[in-house]
């Protein structure tokens, strides 16, 4: 017989929303270690904006630091309205990477979920991000990791 470990099979409580797109404001990011392998990633921390009847829930989405899926991390930069064009190559341990991050706080965008089942759960996948063009795209001066942008 199997053991229960409550800790664990619980620890993974999270509203599970019907597929569609949603507006976000990211709230907060931070980096973690995925559970099982222990690869680093970034967990950002969304807020729902609409639509109204789910205003104000969270929503999470995790992103490993591979360069398989760095184009995730450019994609949700760049719907958050971080025009990142003009950046140089750098790395995703280095300051001016984690300013990035940073200036996408309280930036918003939009979110088309899905509805999947993985190891028994229902769970959200995100299919993709995309801009809120009614805020100014922010073009961050990458020449000094502490600038105002």
């Amino acid at each position: 017989m199997p053991e229960m470990n409550w800790n664990k099979e619980t620890s993974g409580d999270y509203e599970v929303y019907p597929a569609g797109t949603y507006q976000i404001r990211l709230n907060d990011w931070e980096r973690c270690e995925s559970s099982k392998k222990k690869t680093p990633q970034i967990r950002w921390k969304f807020e729902i904006l609409s639509p109204e009847n789910f205003k104000g829930k969270p929503f999470t989405d995790h992103i490993v630091l591979l360069e398989t899926t760095l184009w995730r991390i450019a994609n949700l930069i760049k719907a958050l309205g971080i025009d990142t064009s003009e950046a140089p190559n750098m790395d995703t341990d280095s300051p001016v990477f984690e300013a990035i991050l940073t200036a996408c706080k309280e930036r918003t965008a939009y979110v088309t979920l899905t509805e999947t089942t993985y190891d028994g759960k229902q769970k959200n996948e995100v299919d993709q991000y995309a801009q809120d063009t009614n805020q100014a795209l922010i073009i961050p001066e990458v020449s000094s990791p502490k600038s105002e942008w």
